[in-house]
């Protein structure tokens, strides 16, 4: 095989979701909410839409479906600094859950060439991230399950502080600069045996 299709190590699997997208901003603004004002307000460490909202799962999904939803989602503050720092050191592949509506696979492929460039090699859409390999790999994700199950089967991981996880302290008295350049410190502390390409 090639070695231009060989996954070089270290490997950081970077969340798209919530760390690279601003997914909370635009099912906000899908359900006709405010997301700013949402945000203020967001019940610190709750994870679920459909909690906040007062919605059903699948009220909830039934609006965040679609190309154009998953195609227009804002970049975050600090996702591109963090994807360029990252990949100082490690090969970056992007994950993120694909959905069942038929359009978001192929929608975040073209979110992620037009904000971080055709030069992306690797994504990994799916519906699960139990599948990625943990090995020489950092996991970076704002939701405590998935890097709790990324951890117990053997990889590093570093959660995301956003308002609804557990380091919604953290999130709520810095602003992007400021958590952005402490995941890419703690980025570049993990895995010490392990060196850049």
């Amino acid at each position: 095989m090639s070695d231009r299709y060989k996954v070089k190590t270290p490997v950081c699997y970077l969340d798209m979701d919530g760390v690279t997208t601003n997914f909370h901003h635009s099912a906000c603004k899908v359900h006709g909410r405010d997301p700013y004002a949402i945000m203020k307000t967001w019940p610190r460490g709750e994870y679920g839409f459909e909690k906040v909202f007062g919605i059903t799962t699948e009220e909830l999904w039934a609006k965040c479906r679609g190309y154009e939803f998953w195609r227009n989602m804002p970049i975050l503050p600090g996702a591109l600094w963090l994807y360029e720092s990252l990949s100082t050191k490690y090969q970056v592949i992007f994950t993120s859950m694909a959905t069942g509506d038929g359009y978001c696979a192929q929608a975040k492929v073209d979110w992620l060439q037009e904000y971080f460039g055709k030069q992306v090699q690797y994504a990994i859409l799916h519906c699960s991230k139990g599948y990625m390999n943990p090995k020489g790999a950092l996991m970076i994700d704002d939701y405590e399950k998935n890097i709790e199950a990324f951890t117990v089967i053997g990889g590093a991981s570093i959660l995301y502080p956003q308002v609804w996880n557990t380091q919604h302290a953290i999130a709520d008295s810095s602003d992007w600069k400021e958590v952005t350049g402490m995941v890419i410190q703690a980025a570049m502390k993990a895995l010490p045996g392990l060196s850049g390409q």
